[in-house]
């Protein structure tokens, strides 16, 4: 295994976290909910991490050597139709936006003459001729681009707490305010999502694959940590109210702590995060197309190759496309992508259900064992309600939530349909 492959699931699952989408809520949510800022995100940090624990417990009986996929592993079709639905469509809905606002940024710190849509059109094709070129060469950018944002969040984090205790003469730090506000703790709620990005992309891989919820943990305690420093010092060098009404928070933050050099900084922050949730995107999803179970023993890099490149082709029209027609400026969208994040966090909770299942179904195990799944599967269901509650466009956020739900469903049945048609089974 190349050296840089082992850290595969950490690059891609931290890349997109990194989004400037999660920079931005981040700052919103810290003024949202104030001084209690700590504690929501450290609350909501613990419901991802349930959920990685039921992974853990999910794969530890999953598909392995000399074992079969039973009825309520990842393979079954109500979770694949959810695996499908919660990639796709955040991909449809956030990579267009990631790449509008890195252009804008681009544009405003950098180079002023520049088109933004040029910016995020050139980044798009750079990035699927990257991830045409193979693995290795798209592992070594991703390592760059992660490194380079994390950089960048804890340079500019350590020197907002340093100027706190040792100010500067005439400098004075707002003091946050209280909280909490439930939009704040549903978007701390949102900000994790894709930590799991990488869980199903080598189902073939069991060498691997028992590892991958521990690196899941080390994703979201990494990104915690970073998150939880950034926010702390965010509130302490802007007021809540300027974080809740500002769609980018990271950046009026960074010039309160820096000025103009804190901007170019946390600029170069967001080009690097939204290559890095970009790559992870265009990465992952071809791969989990092209490498579902087709009954075959060919080895995967013979089976993706071809299917990969045509899928990330296809990806990246649609993503083009939903930029030529300008949506990534309207209102819509934002709905799409809080619709696509309800997915990924339905998969979620139907993680934490499997293992339920799957425990009562173990006489040998106890009560006392189900406590962390059923305490995620509640914690996740009373946030996907309250997320919606709150949502003012209600109706439209449902619509496409359950639109998306019956694109991936008819995604799953083609390709287990496919999956029969090749191997000779006879369909029930």
């Amino acid at each position: 295994m190349p050296p840089l492959d082992r850290y595969y699931p950490f690059l891609l699952g931290m890349g997109l976290i990194l989004s400037p989408l999660n920079l931005a809520a981040l700052g919103n949510a810290a003024g949202l909910t104030g001084s209690y800022f700590p504690i929501v995100l450290l609350s909501v940090l613990a419901v991802h991490l349930l959920t990685a624990q039921s992974y853990q417990a999910l794969f530890d009986a999953g598909p392995g050597e000399g074992r079969e996929a039973s009825p309520d592993t990842p393979r079954a079709d109500p979770f694949l139709t959810l695996l499908l639905g919660s990639r796709l469509s955040l991909a449809i809905t956030a990579v267009p936006l990631i790449l509008v606002s890195a252009g804008f940024i681009f544009n405003e710190l950098f180079l002023y003459w520049f088109p933004n849509f040029g910016f995020a059109y050139g980044m798009l094709i750079i990035l699927l001729l990257l991830n045409l070129l193979g693995e290795k060469s798209v592992l070594r950018t991703q390592f760059f681009l992660v490194g380079i944002a994390f950089v960048g969040i804890w340079l500019i984090s350590t020197i907002g707490l340093w100027s706190v205790f040792f100010p500067p003469e005439a400098v004075k730090h707002s003091n946050p305010e209280s909280g909490p506000a439930f939009p704040g703790i549903a978007t701390a709620l949102l900000i994790f999502v894709g930590f799991d990005l990488t869980h199903s992309n080598r189902y073939g891989e069991s060498r691997s694959f028992s590892r991958f919820p521990f690196r899941m943990a080390t994703v979201l305690v990494v990104s915690g940590l970073s998150f939880l420093l950034w926010g702390i010092v965010s509130l302490l060098h802007v007021s809540a109210s300027d974080l809740v009404e500002t769609t980018v928070a990271h950046i009026v933050a960074a010039r309160n702590i820096l000025g103009e050099p804190g901007t170019r900084i946390m600029g170069v922050v967001v080009l690097a995060g939204s290559g890095a949730a970009v790559n992870a995107l265009f990465f992952s999803i071809p791969r989990l197309l092209a490498g579902l179970p087709d009954g075959e023993n060919k080895p995967a890099s013979a089976k993706q190759a071809k299917p990969k490149a045509i899928f990330l082709i296809l990806l990246g029209g649609v993503i083009a496309l939903v930029m030529a027609l300008g949506l990534a400026g309207e209102p819509e969208l934002e709905v799409a992508l809080k619709a696509a994040l309800l997915l990924w966090l339905t998969q979620n909770a139907f993680v934490h259900l499997l293992v339920l299942i799957r425990k009562r179904r173990d006489r040998m195990k106890t009560a006392f064992s189900r406590t962390a799944p059923l305490t995620g599967l509640v914690l996740l269901t009373v946030g996907l309600v309250g997320i919606i509650r709150e949502e003012n466009q209600t109706f439209l956020l449902i619509s496409l939530f359950l639109a998306f739900l019956l694109i991936s469903w008819s995604l799953s049945l083609i390709f287990m349909k496919h999956s029969r048609l090749r191997t000779g089974t006879p369909e029930a």
